[in-house]
């Protein structure tokens, strides 16, 4: 069966809020997000009346925001739940 991967393209914001808003502990839920986010960025929750990062995924706590453009998969930010819609 073929799977069709999907590359992830982090931004310096994404990459910068990796390594200081993720907690070491959740690292492990954070890497199996991103392993998701290769297979299939679709299985994330579209939102609506954004201009940029159309598309959620949860690692709970945390949310990371991406676009999905062509075969490339954006990763925007990731943040603690209570602070990722803050802008």
């Amino acid at each position: 069966m073929f799977q069709s991967k999907y590359k992830l393209v982090p931004t310096n914001t994404f990459l910068k809020d990796l390594k200081k808003k993720v907690a070491p502990n959740d690292r492990k839920k954070v890497d199996r997000a991103l392993h998701s986010l290769v297979k299939n960025p679709h299985q994330g929750r579209k939102l609506k009346a954004k201009p940029f990062a159309k598309w959620r995924w949860v690692a709970w706590p945390y949310r990371i925001r991406y676009d999905i453009e062509g075969r490339q998969t954006i990763l925007y930010t990731i943040r603690h739940r209570k602070e990722i819609y803050r802008d």
